[in-house]
């Protein structure tokens, strides 16, 4: 169920531990160099104006006037344009994440996964052995639940990297999702530390994820 808070005022916090890119960072780079330019512009004018007020020469005003009115209609429109960038990635990323979650409660693969890993592994810290002995069965069941782990997780890891690239909204996700992140780490954490043993970068976003959600409780 979708938290009816979530559209209201949050507190800003600072995440350490997960950094998300900014898709938009280009156009603010950009305008505040273009905002730059044009205060540069601005005392500039000002300073030419003043030359010619000393020198008695007036006959320029009016090429003055036009030039700083270039300016200003200039960043008024560079605002326009960022401001609207701004809300179109922002609804963009907000539909994207809710399609997203919205799949997870109406597609049934994710709960016929999800139901699978919950029966042929119980419990709340899965041992590494259970899963290693489970991998070397040649029962289908238990192939079935080696495929709905590798399912699960491979999601959550999704999930990381779609916030980190800035494609998905963390608050959405962070209000929907925290529990079903926060336990599915948990549940799994011996092995998931003895994959990245192995190599670390194997569910590293996923643990970025969960580290940086715990830290909102």
């Amino acid at each position: 169920m979708l938290n009816l808070k979530y559209g209201k005022k949050q507190k800003f916090k600072l995440y350490k531990k997960m950094k998300c890119r900014n898709p938009l960072f280009i156009i603010y780079i950009f305008a505040a160099t273009f905002y730059i330019s044009i205060v540069i512009g601005i005392c500039y004018v000002f300073y030419v104006k003043n030359c010619l007020d000393n020198a008695g020469k007036t006959e320029s005003d009016t090429a003055l006037i036009t030039i700083l009115t270039s300016l200003f209609v200039g960043a008024m429109a560079l605002s326009g344009w960022v401001v609207a960038s701004w809300i179109a990635h922002r609804n963009l990323k907000i539909q994207t994440t809710i399609a997203l979650v919205g799949t997870r409660f109406s597609n049934a693969e994710f709960p016929k996964h999800l139901d699978r890993i919950d029966k042929y592994f119980p419990e709340s810290n899965v041992k590494i052995d259970s899963i290693q002995n489970m991998k070397k069965s040649e029962k289908a069941e238990h192939i079935q639940a080696i495929q709905s782990l590798r399912y699960i997780l491979n999601y959550m890891e999704f999930i990381a990297v779609g916030i980190k690239s800035g494609e998905l909204d963390k608050r959405f996700i962070s209000q929907v999702m925290k529990t079903s992140i926060i336990n599915i780490y948990n549940k799994f954490s011996l092995y998931i530390e003895d994959l990245q043993k192995k190599k670390p970068s194997v569910l590293s976003n996923f643990k970025d994820l969960k580290d940086d959600i715990r830290e909102d409780l």
